[in-house]
């Protein structure tokens, strides 16, 4: 009997000093993540005040914009328009008519005949792209012919001198290379 009880104190003695060592390992735990969690609520606190004063800077910006915009008892608001929106829009209307209309009588002078045709229909099949160079049926005078012929010949000189332009570039740039090249070396 005298053995089992030493055994059973023996046992016991282990898991209190188990249960010891546990509670000393929770308690360190415990002051750890209370620690962490102290950091935590200061970073909030601190961003927390960073917001606040920057929704309160907001805020005095907004009411400042405001004070702008604000019409006082008064005053009248067609006398002094502030927003683009407050203004009498009519002229400008009117105005913009009158360009279209001359934009389309203009049009309808410089260009043959069928083209207004074209334009007013909305067809897309109608609408095609014409190469200048080669004359077609569709054309009516023997004038829009030699302008379209003029107009390609034009073109084509215009490439030409585009391309000989860049050759003389390039010459340009392989002598003044040739003579820095020389330069270095002699």
């Amino acid at each position: 009997i005298k053995q089992i009880k030493i055994h059973r104190r023996n046992k016991l003695q282990i898991m209190a000093s188990a249960n010891s060592f546990l509670s000393l390992k929770v308690k360190e735990s415990g002051e750890d993540e209370l620690k962490i969690l102290k950091d935590g609520q200061g970073n909030f606190t601190a961003m927390n005040i960073k917001i606040n004063n920057e929704l309160q800077t907001l805020t005095e910006g907004v009411k400042k914009l405001a004070s702008f915009f604000a019409v006082a008892a008064g005053q009248d608001l067609d006398s002094h328009p502030v927003l683009l929106t407050q203004l009498p829009l009519d002229n400008y209307l009117y105005q913009e008519e009158q360009s279209t209309g001359a934009l389309t009588s203009y049009t309808k002078k410089q260009f043959f005949q069928g083209i207004s045709e074209l334009v007013e229909s909305s067809n897309e099949e109608n609408f095609q792209l014409v190469r200048i160079s080669k004359s077609s049926n569709y054309e009516g005078s023997s004038d829009i012919c030699d302008e379209r012929s003029e107009l390609a010949r034009l073109q084509m000189a215009y490439i030409c001198a585009q391309h000989q332009l860049i050759q003389q570039q390039a010459k340009n740039l392989s002598m003044r290379s040739g003579l820095q090249w020389a330069e270095r070396n002699i």
